[in-house]
């Protein structure tokens, strides 16, 4: 049968058996909830004060008892422990606290599983965000690394501008009539002196912004 919950006893100051325990089964990730049982006597030699004159302050066993507590919670809880219950004195352990016990402590594990999945969700978002700046800063410099490896301007070439900055020509290449116009510039009919009637395609480098566009360069 499926148990809901382990209860590992631990009884008076020592708790190195009951620690032992908890680390065996918290390595096995089927085990049920750990509940350690902590059954401390009202009347502890650790607790009491080492001299009558130490005796004679009425919160003394009381601060050491509560610093002894702390400490074996603290070791249960690093050993495996999901949740702790304490008997004190002849005290009883009662169904409901177990229960109560076992309920808290699937409770809190929902809650920190849900925290860490938002967790998780925000940095795989911030991590998306700086990927993508990354990329985009990357994708910039290598089209303008590629882009100052082309031959530099002809200086010998002039532009023939129109007065409503038609382009009727470059250098020797004059054009005649416009043929068509894509994403990376225009076509025009041409006439050279020494080549004729061609087409010449007129591409401006300020539209290559990337380096996929520098591929379709390229492909045209």
């Amino acid at each position: 049968p499926k148990s809901d919950a382990v209860l590992v006893i631990s009884y008076g100051v020592e708790t190195a058996e009951a620690r032992a325990v908890l680390r065996k089964l918290s390595k096995n990730h089927n085990c049920p909830v750990l509940i350690a049982v902590l059954v401390v006597p009202q009347q502890l030699e650790a607790c009491r004060a080492p001299t009558p004159e130490v005796a004679a302050d009425p919160g003394y066993e009381s601060l050491m008892f509560g610093n002894m507590l702390v400490h074996q919670r603290k070791e249960l809880f690093e050993a495996g422990a999901d949740d702790i219950v304490c008997l004190l004195g002849d005290e009883k352990l009662k169904p409901h606290r177990v229960l109560e016990a076992a309920e808290r402590s699937e409770y809190v594990a929902e809650k920190m599983s849900e925290l860490i999945q938002e967790e998780v969700s925000a940095v795989k978002a911030r991590s998306d965000h700086r990927l993508k700046e990354a990329y985009r800063r990357f994708l910039t410099h290598v089209a303008g690394t590629a882009m100052d490896g082309l031959p530099e301007e002809d200086p010998n070439l002039s532009e023939d501008v129109g007065d409503s900055d038609q382009l009727n020509g470059v250098g020797k290449y004059r054009f005649t009539g416009k043929l068509g116009s894509g994403s990376f510039g225009s076509v025009y009919k041409t006439e050279h002196p020494k080549h004729g009637t061609l087409a010449v395609k007129v591409i401006s480098k300020a539209v290559i912004r990337n380096v996929k566009m520098l591929f379709s360069l390229d492909r045209e």
